[in-house]
This record gives structure tokens, C-alpha cells and sequence, in this order.
């Protein structure tokens, strides 16, 4: 999988091309083309800065969310000797809020297994599925 830091590169790098290209088209034509790469290019670099802290704030908040989704199902565990077939029966038994969407605007999931196991997870940026290890009590990502 390639990382966005590679399209923002590329991307940047064509243009900064474009500024020096039309720089020279201005020149010939008396036009202001230039200025529509430069806006762009600055556009770029900006929400790319900003959009990052953001991006890892909402996994982890997801993440934080997930932990309270993992507490909720270990205590209904605790209270009715099995884990639940779905989410909704924890909210339905306990009538207790719990996060249902991730911060970046995914579903949980959760699935029960015949093992008697479970999982929680959820999807991230560029493919990347996040699901808790319960056993080690840290969230693995797979893509």
C-alpha cells in the first residue's frame, strides 16, 4: 500500500512544476496562470499540515471509544454469564449509551464467535481496520 505522503509529494512536486511553467506562459502571454498553481500548492500543504493532527486525534479517540465499548461487553459478560450476540443487546439490557460510530465516522463492529470470544474493531483511513487485542489490551491495525 503506498502512503498518502507519497501522493501529497508527487502532487506537490507537479505543481511546483505548474508555478514554473506558467511563470514563463505569464511572462509570454502577460497573463496571472501562475497564481492559480501557487494558491493550490499553498491550499495543499495547508489542509495537508492541519488535516494530519486531526486524523491521528480521531483514532485515537476512537480507539479510547473502543475501550469503552470492550469494558461494556466484559461486564455484561460478568452480569448475564455470556458475552452478547450483538451491541444493540447490551444497549436494549443496560439501556446504557454506548458509541456506536468511531470519530471518523465508521462503525464499531463486534463480533461474537462459537468459540465463546469476541472482537471489536473498526475502519480507519486508507483501508486500515482496527480491532483490540484484549489479551495483550492494545488495538492492532491490518489493511
Amino acid at each position: 500500500m503506498v502512503s498518502i505522503v507519497f501522493y501529497i509529494i508527487l502532487l506537490s512536486s507537479i505543481l511546483l512544476i505548474g508555478i514554473f511553467i506558467s511563470a514563463k506562459i505569464d511572462k509570454k502571454k502577460k497573463s496571472k496562470l501562475r497564481y492559480y498553481f501557487i494558491i493550490s500548492f499553498t491550499q495543499l500543504i495547508i489542509i495537508w499540515l492541519i488535516s494530519n493532527p486531526i486524523r491521528k486525534w480521531q483514532i485515537e479517540y476512537s480507539k479510547e471509544n473502543g475501550i469503552n465499548l470492550v469494558e461494556l461487553v466484559e461486564k455484561y459478560k460478568m452480569n448475564y454469564g455470556n458475552y452478547p450476540k450483538s451491541l444493540s443487546e447490551i444497549k436494549e439490557k443496560s439501556n446504557l449509551d454506548i458509541p456506536s460510530w468511531t470519530a471518523l465516522g465508521t462503525k464499531y463492529s463486534y463480533e461474537l464467535f462459537e468459540n465463546g470470544n469476541y472482537s471489536i474493531g473498526f475502519k480507519s483511513y486508507y483501508g486500515y481496520n482496527f480491532y483490540y487485542d484484549k489479551l495483550n489490551k492494545k488495538w492492532n491495525a491490518d489493511d
